[in-house]
């Protein structure tokens, strides 16, 4: 598991349109975390958008030139390939978390230097708040739980280049049409958020449903991977 994770990484690491990427987000989000009153939802701007990109990377790259088929050839199993993977995005995820609490940090912290863009916010700025922070978080994790649990498995038994993009995208569908059904309702949950606890609370229970989620599709992955035929 270990080769895989490192080389993974690398790959993301090295790959110089996920650093452009990286570096866009942080400028574009520092500035318009301002420009909105440095709301913690700006998290959610690198969050939820690099692992998926990251995610492309990776699969397009084994379904270059065989790479899957020659790289079982390695002394590497195949359990140890899947929860590579598996690991590989969790780690992108923490990463893109901790790029985003220094956007929404560094914004905090310039917002009353930058004036001029402050005039410009919808409301006067917010000053850091951690707990609101945790439940974008925790929200963010399970929306990429959900995504990344369904179509990691089809990814690793019929491989990236014969998946078509639109099954990719039928999850992130089915996330914004939850989020429009649950639009009139929202009122009443942000209004829980006002308290510490049970916005802890909440937080916990979708860090743990997201996690679940994300074993239950690494079992999956692992069984239809041991069957795939390369």
């Amino acid at each position: 598991m270990r080769t895989v994770l490192v080389s993974d990484l690398l790959l993301i690491a090295g790959n110089r349109s996920f650093r452009v990427q990286a570096v866009g987000f942080f400028i574009l989000g520092v500035i318009t975390s301002i420009a909105i009153g440095n709301s913690p939802i700006i998290v959610a701007f690198p969050t939820l958008i690099m692992p998926l990109s990251s995610l492309q990377l990776l699969m397009y790259a084994d379904g270059r030139k065989d790479w899957e088929g020659f790289r079982l050839v390695l002394p590497l199993t195949r359990h140890a390939v899947v929860a590579g993977r598996y690991a590989t995005l969790a780690v992108v995820v923490v990463a893109t978390l901790v790029l985003g609490i220094a956007i929404y940090g560094v914004a905090c912290l310039l917002a009353p230097l930058l004036t001029g863009i402050v005039r410009l916010a919808p409301a006067s700025p917010a000053p850091f708040d951690g707990t609101i922070l945790l439940a974008v978080f925790a929200a963010c994790c399970l929306l990429l739980s959900f995504v990344l649990s369904v179509v990691l498995p089809l990814f690793m038994r019929m491989g990236a280049l014969k998946v078509p993009p639109l099954v990719v995208a039928i999850p992130i569908l089915v996330v914004m049409l939850a989020f429009y059904a649950a639009m009139p309702y929202l009122r009443e949950w942000m209004a829980l958020l006002t308290d510490p606890s049970q916005t802890i609370l909440f937080s916990g229970i979708a860090l743990a449903v997201a996690l679940g989620l994300y074993a239950v599709s690494a079992a999956v992955s692992m069984k239809l991977y041991l069957t795939r035929d390369f």
